[in-house]
């Protein structure tokens, strides 16, 4: 069992508000609880608690210490998960992920860029990984699936559970486009109201459909390829691009415009396999994913 007792001793103590009810929780003495508190203060060298009139009660730097100890814990419990005597987790085979383009291209990279991080201290080696496109027929049934989808219809119930983030749209522009001056943009229904009447736009495929018709009469390039889009728009002074905000803030020669268009936003999904998703990298690899989203 990966732990450590005294950030245990620590989160009881501040979830509770008391050193009694804390060892009482953790089945220990409130001597015991104490000790521990102390050891941690004494090896940080700062108090974590304030002990005024028999109340207990984070300090500031209590405070910042307890988002340190969530995340140490949690680790914790992860590689238990993976190594410890009921871990579940194997490297025999390859982890299977269905992802969609997008997916694949803009947020995965991070996410397992992240996940190997966390590796470097782990004698055994990184798993292996098979991505796949979502959606495409396979005779083996992938341990994880990962994709976007629009939330045109109210809450999919069905798939809360699965929701893991979101992502906005952006309208980007070439640095060398004047006619594209935030400054005269305004907010309107679809967030594009405004947009210079010669303009031309560049719009991901899935978001045309929820685009108004006089602004779908002024695209000029509907594309499946976000990487077509960055390129004309990063090399044209007259291309405005409506286009996922990861893959935006990613274009180099480009700037994105303060243009709200909040329902051209994507829920993400990550829906593991009921085998994987009791497995510790299935945990890690769920937050790296929401890590690379923030």
């Amino acid at each position: 069992m990966f732990e450590d007792f005294r950030l245990k001793a620590f989160m009881a103590v501040a979830n509770e508000g008391s050193f009694t009810r804390a060892a009482k929780i953790l089945g220990v003495s409130q001597p015991a609880v104490s000790q521990n508190i102390a050891e941690i203060e004494k090896g940080i060298g700062v108090r974590l608690f304030d002990r005024i009139k028999g109340e207990i009660s984070l300090t500031d730097t209590g405070k910042s210490f307890l988002q340190y100890a969530e995340n140490i814990l949690y680790w914790y419990k992860a590689a238990d998960s993976m190594f410890g005597k009921n871990g579940k987790m194997t490297v025999s085979r390859p982890i299977m992920i269905a992802a969609d383009s997008f997916m694949a291209s803009y947020i995965l990279p991070s996410a397992l860029r992240s996940l190997m991080s966390s590796w470097e201290n782990v004698k055994s080696g990184f798993p292996s990984f098979i991505i796949n496109a979502y959606g495409k027929s396979k005779e083996v049934e992938p341990d994880l699936k990962l994709f976007v989808k629009h939330r045109n219809e109210g809450i999919d119930w069905d798939g809360v559970s699965s929701l893991i983030g979101v992502i906005p749209a952006s309208v980007i522009v070439s640095s060398s486009n004047k006619k594209a001056d935030s400054s005269v943009w305004q907010s309107a229904f679809s967030g594009l109201g405004d947009i210079p009447a010669d303009g031309k736009l560049a719009v991901w495929t899935p978001y045309e459909q929820f685009l108004s018709l006089d602004i779908t009469a002024m695209t000029v390039l509907q594309s499946d390829s976000i990487e077509s889009i960055l390129s004309l728009v990063g090399d044209s002074s007259d291309f405005i691009g409506v286009v996922p905000y990861a893959s935006g803030k990613t274009c180099p020669g480009t700037r994105i415009l303060p243009v709200p268009l909040p329902h051209l936003q994507f829920d993400v999904h990550f829906q593991p396999s009921t085998r994987f998703a009791g497995t510790g990298i299935c945990s890690l690899l769920h937050q790296s994913v929401s890590d690379s989203l923030a």
